[in-house]
């Protein structure tokens, strides 16, 4: 029988002699080594190290050496005289190139065999296992399983492990794979075990058949499950494989049957509700008002408030203010936290690479540099463009506004004016403050107060127009802590973003003290306050005493050969500091922590100081 092994070495210069080995070494399949002279090798063969080659064993003088060695691909082998090699192989990490070899030149002798070889060697062995590894590979895999399965040499479902049945092989056969399941008395660990070599039309069968599957134990399928479903709702098709038609007990409507499995009916209710919406047929809301998964749901709130509005016609503005109002109502209410289902709002308000993780794109149009921005630093990747050609399943809320008519002022040219922008803006916005607008005595979280001018407006309720007014609720920033039982109950707070240019700093009167004479706070990040002083104090005021703030630069020679670009305009990086103008206040904002405003010519000349 010929053996197989790798060069271990082989040649080299003789420390002794001076000369080159005419010898060397080869690491049989069983880890032993086998001496090897060059006067044994085939032909003009000159072995080299990690060569796989084929030789014949022969002892001289008690010592075993390998003769007639030839390169290992060089030799015809049949399949069950490879098979053999590779069982009695004991292989090592050095041999690794070897057993790769082995089992590549097997597989290709295998397949290339004719099929009474093939057959015959698969049938009699004794290692199914181990020849199911070797062979469940490569793409020819399916059509030989085919093969035993047609001479009925083998029972691939009941016979071969599943790791090794191809996805293929599922769908080609779901139907007995279905028949098998449910008459096999551990059906669900099997089916979960091997759930992703499933076709998703046998995932709808078995959770059909067994109300037990949960969201968690599917996994992934689950979104395989829901699209699958999806389509069939878009498409008002009954699209499933025969095998599924016993568990449909009303044919004309399968929808309806399919949404009393209670996995499947939040499914379904998402994608009739999408539906709805992209049809402008009014069931939405009904569909709405009568679910419990939908309500729960902080994307499909969204979309349920705002396609109630639009389809009823009311102004952008109406809808903006009607919608921010439910949507603190709702908040407030707990019926919605904006920060645990962040997830589910950014599947209508996709993020991008320039906002800090998990906030919406909001990104505006930049004529004069052809660019997009959010909060003044360059998008590369804007997600504010709709595009109402793909799948409404998937549309974010750019598309859904696109869908209903409401667009950009200038199309594809975004700006914070436009209406899906300061939406986006405001919902950013509300998340960056919602862990500020508790109560810090009690926790509680703060409601906003409502004491503004009522409004009029149409939405839709139970499928019709209804006439309602509210009060507006566009710019809530006053809070107040609605437990009773809390030192703090009643007390109002003012709480907002700094409307300072590139300053995101959250203005809070309970941290802040100081107005300016027009009444409004300081913020401590820019000092900022309102647009008389934007003018008469361009560095801005002091939040501690309210006198105004000197914007120095500290520079050296060498530093006036670095250059930092700021929205476009550019101008000498030098290390910069602001400071109370009075001697008695130690307020100063450092290097480190100046907005881009400070680097504007708008924020006027800063005191020279020379740095230390």
């Amino acid at each position: 029988m010929k053996s197989i092994g790798m060069v271990k070495w082989f040649g080299g210069i003789n420390s002794k002699t001076n000369r080159e080995n005419k010898f060397g070494f080869i690491t049989d399949q069983s880890g032993k080594d086998i001496f090897l002279h060059k006067n044994e090798c085939e032909g003009q063969y000159h072995p080299d190290e990690d060569d796989v080659v084929c030789y014949t064993l022969e002892e001289d003088k008690g010592k075993w050496k390998a003769v007639a060695a030839r390169p290992f691909r060089d030799v015809e082998y049949e399949p069950d005289e490879l098979f053999l090699l590779i069982k009695t192989s004991v292989y090592s990490s050095s041999l690794a190139k070897l057993k790769k070899a082995l089992n590549s030149q097997f597989v290709e002798v295998f397949y290339t065999a004719k099929n009474p070889m093939k057959l015959a060697l698969f049938g009699n062995t004794q290692d199914t296992e181990l020849m199911c590894e070797l062979l469940y590979c490569d793409n020819r895999w399916f059509a030989f399983l085919e093969l035993i399965k047609h001479e009925g040499l083998f029972k691939p479902l009941d016979d071969i492990d599943w790791k090794f049945l191809p996805n293929e092989f599922f769908k080609n056969h779901e139907d007995k794979v279905a028949e098998y399941l449910i008459n096999h008395q551990k059906s669900k660990v099997l089916a979960l075990q091997y759930k992703d070599k499933l076709p998703v039309s046998l995932i709808l069968f078995l959770v059909i058949k067994d109300n037990t599957y949960s969201v968690k134990e599917l996994g992934g399928r689950f979104g395989d499950l829901s699209s699958y479903i999806g389509e069939m709702v878009k498409e008002g098709t009954n699209d499933y494989p025969s095998y599924i038609h016993s568990t449909i007990k009303n044919e004309s409507n399968p929808i309806k049957n399919l949404r009393d499995v209670p996995i499947l009916r939040n499914i379904i209710d998402v994608a009739l509700f999408k539906k709805y919406c992209f049809e402008k047929n009014t069931k939405f809301s009904l569909l709405y008002d009568a679910s419990d998964y939908l309500k729960s749901r902080f994307d499909i709130f969204i979309l349920n408030n705002l396609c109630s509005l639009m389809l009823a016609n009311n102004n952008q503005d109406l809808i903006y203010q009607v919608f921010l109002n439910k949507l603190w109502t709702a908040i407030t209410s707990k019926a919605i936290n904006p920060i645990a289902q962040m997830k589910q709002l950014q599947r209508l308000f996709p993020s991008c690479s320039t906002m800090p993780k998990g906030l919406a794109c909001e990104a505006v149009y930049w004529k004069k540099q052809e660019k997009f921005l959010c909060r003044g630093k360059e998008c590369l990747d804007p997600k504010v463009i709709p595009h109402t050609t793909h799948d409404y399943f998937y549309f974010t809320i750019y598309d859904w506004f696109a869908h209903y008519g409401i667009d950009y002022l200038n199309e594809s040219e975004p700006t914070t004016r436009d209406f899906p922008i300061k939406l986006a803006g405001y919902l950013n916005r509300m998340i960056e403050i919602f862990d500020v607008i508790h109560c810090r005595s009690c926790s509680s979280l703060m409601i906003p107060n409502l004491k503004y001018s009522r409004v009029e407006y149409t939405v839709v309720e139970n499928g019709k127009f209804i006439q309602k007014d509210m009060a507006a609720s566009y710019r809530l920033t006053v809070f107040k802590c609605p437990n009773t039982g809390c030192l703090e109950y009643g007390t109002e707070h003012y709480i907002n973003h700094c409307l300072g240019f590139d300053c995101y700093e959250i203005i809070d009167t309970r941290d802040l003290k100081v107005k300016c004479d027009s009444g409004l706070y300081i913020c401590r990040g820019c000092g900022s306050c309102c647009g008389t002083h934007s003018k008469s104090n361009p560095a801005g005021l002091c939040p501690d005493c309210g006198k105004p703030l000197n914007l120095y630069e500290a520079s050296s020679e060498s530093s006036f050969g670095q250059r930092m670009f700021n929205s476009g305009t550019s101008t000498y990086r030098k290390d910069r500091f602001a400071r109370c103008s009075s001697s008695t206040c130690n307020f100063y904002i450092p290097k480190e922590k100046l907005s881009k405003k400070f680097y504007l010519q708008s924020s006027g000349d800063p005191i020279k100081v020379r740095k230390n």
